[in-house]
């Protein structure tokens, strides 16, 4: 089972953060995990309601098809690459 860490990993390994094995610290881990929490809440504002319930652990298990994930994860980075 996918977990919001394992986004949050994911897309920091698109940024070229993380190199392939390493994992987000703690800190880095909350922060994709605010950011994650923000973007899936704001996506109802461009007509894509996930019907997101705010996650608060990186290691809660996705509610979301499989087939997602990566959507996420791209998204994500995009929206942390400005940090």
């Amino acid at each position: 089972m996918t977990t919001y860490r394992d986004i949050v990993n994911q897309s920091l390994r698109e940024l070229g953060v993380l190199h392939s094995g390493e994992v987000a610290s703690d800190k880095e881990g909350a922060a994709g995990l605010t950011a994650l929490n923000q973007m899936l809440n704001s996506w109802i504002y461009d007509g894509i309601d996930m019907e997101h319930t705010t996650a608060t652990g990186l290691t809660d298990t996705i509610p979301y098809p499989d087939d997602h994930h990566s959507a996420f994860a791209y998204n994500l980075a995009l929206r942390l690459a400005p940090q």
